[in-house]
C-alpha cells in the first residue's frame, strides 16, 4: 500500500509540473555547448592542476582604493584576469558544429588558489565576485573576477604632510596537493594611473610596481606608491610654523626696554605650544616614525623661550649701575669700528622716549644692544639649520619612479 501511494504521488507531481514538449525549441548551439561540457567533464578532476609546470598569467586592474593611515590599512578593489593552458579541456570544433569557445562556471574546472599573505585580518573573509571563465578549443582558459583586498601598510610620517607611502599586496600561490604552479605578470597591459580610480580621499597613486618571485614557491608583490594630497594640510600645519618663526625673529629687532617685545614673544611661545599639542593630538598614535615637523615646532619653541629669558636679562642689564672697565672697552671697540652698523643692528635709540631712560645706563644699553645683535645672527643661523633639517619641502616625485 505504501509503495502504491508513493507511485501515485510521483505521478501527480509529474502531471502537475512536468511537461513533455512536443516541439523542441532549444537552439542547436546550446545543445552543442551542453554536449561539449558533458564530454569535457567526463573523467576531469578539478582538484588537480593540468600539469606539473602550469604557468598562470595574471593582470591586475585597480578599480578603487582607500588608505586609512590611522589604522594602517590599505584597501583595494582589483579586477584580476588569469589565463593558463589546460590540455585536458581541448576539443575538436568539427565535432561540435564549429564551436571554438564556451563559458563555464568556476567550480567546473581547476582554478589556481592565490591568497593574500599580508591581509589585515586573517579571520575576515574577503569580498569577491565569482569567477567568469572562458574556454577555448585549444585548451586555453581565461578567467576574471573582482575582489576587495585589505592589507597592512606600515605608515612612515617622517615627511608629513608631504609623506609618500609604499603599500603592497603580497600574493602567494597555494596548492592543496604536492603540485606547484608558476605565476607571472603581464606588463604589456599595465593600467593607466592617470584615471580617477587612482585617487582617493587625501591620496593618489603615483606609481605602481610588480615583483615576481618564483623561488621556493610562486609569489607576487604589487607595490602601490601613494602620495598624500598635502596642499590644504600644509597650509594648516606648515604656514603657522613659518609665521611664528618670522614673529620670533622680528621680536629680536625691538628694543628690550619696550614692553611690546616681551608681549610678542609671549604670544609666539603660546602659539608654538598650541600648534605642537594640536599636531600631537591629530597624528596616528601607533606611528613609529613621527614627522620631523614636530621637531621643528619643538626646537622653535625652545628658541622662543630662550629669547624670552634673554629679553628679561638684557632689560635688567640696561638698568645696571656704572659698568666695569672691560664693558667700556668692548663698547669703544665695537662702536668705533667703521662697520659697526653691520655688527650692531639695529642700534637702539639711547634717548628712546617710549622707555624710562632715567633708569637706564648708556654703557649697559650699548652693551646689551651688542649682545642682542650677536644673538640675532646666531638665532637666524639656528633657524636656517632647523628649517633645512626638519621641515619637509614636498615629495621629489622624479626620484620615486
Amino acid at each position: 500500500m505504501g509503495a502504491l501511494t508513493y507511485i501515485l504521488v510521483i505521478q501527480l507531481i509529474n502531471y502537475a509540473f512536468g511537461k513533455q514538449c512536443a516541439i523542441n525549441n532549444i537552439p542547436d548551439y546550446i545543445k552543442n555547448e551542453k554536449q561539449l561540457l558533458d564530454d569535457l567533464q567526463c573523467g576531469y578532476d578539478s582538484h588537480h592542476q593540468p600539469s606539473d609546470n602550469t604557468t598562470i598569467r595574471l593582470i591586475f586592474f585597480m578599480k578603487y582604493f582607500t588608505f586609512d593611515s590611522e589604522e594602517e590599512v590599505f584597501t583595494v578593489q582589483n579586477w584580476i584576469h588569469l589565463d593558463w593552458q589546460d590540455d585536458r579541456l581541448k576539443w575538436d570544433p568539427a565535432k561540435y558544429n564549429g564551436l571554438v569557445e564556451t563559458d563555464v562556471t568556476y567550480h567546473d574546472i581547476w582554478l589556481p588558489s592565490i591568497e593574500l599573505s599580508n591581509k589585515e585580518d586573517f579571520l575576515n573573509l574577503e569580498i569577491y565576485g565569482f569567477y567568469r571563465c572562458l574556454l577555448k578549443n585549444s585548451g586555453a582558459v581565461l578567467c576574471k573576477h573582482w575582489i576587495v583586498h585589505e592589507a597592512w601598510c606600515s605608515v612612515k610620517l617622517t615627511d608629513w604632510p608631504y609623506d609618500v607611502q609604499e603599500c603592497s599586496l603580497d600574493f602567494e600561490g597555494i596548492s592543496p596537493h604536492t603540485e606547484n604552479f608558476t605565476m607571472f605578470l603581464d606588463d604589456s597591459k599595465s593600467q593607466d594611473f592617470t584615471d580617477m580610480a587612482t585617487k582617493s580621499a587625501g591620496w593618489y597613486v603615483h606609481d605602481f610596481k610588480q615583483v615576481v618571485n618564483n623561488t621556493g614557491g610562486s609569489k607576487i608583490r604589487l607595490i602601490y606608491v601613494l602620495v598624500r594630497e598635502a596642499a590644504g594640510l600644509s597650509a594648516i600645519v606648515i604656514s603657522p610654523a613659518f609665521v611664528l618663526t618670522v614673529l620670533t625673529i622680528l621680536s629680536l629687532f625691538l628694543d628690550v626696554r619696550e614692553k611690546i617685545r616681551l608681549a610678542i614673544l609671549s604670544f609666539s611661545t603660546v602659539g608654538h605650544y598650541y600648534f605642537l599639542t594640536e599636531l600631537t593630538a591629530n597624528l596616528p598614535k601607533e606611528c613609529h616614525y613621527p614627522p620631523t615637523l614636530l621637531y621643528y615646532y619643538r626646537g622653535s619653541l625652545v628658541i622662543s623661550m630662550f629669547i624670552v629669558v634673554l629679553t628679561v636679562f638684557l632689560e635688567k642689564m640696561c638698568k645696571f649701575n656704572s659698568p666695569q672697565v672691560y664693558i667700556k672697552v668692548v663698547n669703544d671697540y665695537v662702536y668705533e669700528y667703521r662697520f659697526n652698523k653691520y655688527i650692531v643692528f639695529p642700534q637702539w635709540d639711547i634717548d628712546n622716549s617710549t622707555v624710562d631712560n632715567k633708569k637706564s645706563n648708556e654703557d649697559w644699553v650699548k652693551f646689551s644692544n651688542f649682545v642682542n645683535s650677536v644673538f640675532i645672527y646666531v638665532i637666524v643661523i639656528a633657524y636656517l639649520g632647523l628649517y633645512s633639517a626638519t621641515v619637509p619641502k614636498g615629495p621629489n616625485l622624479y626620484n620615486l619612479n
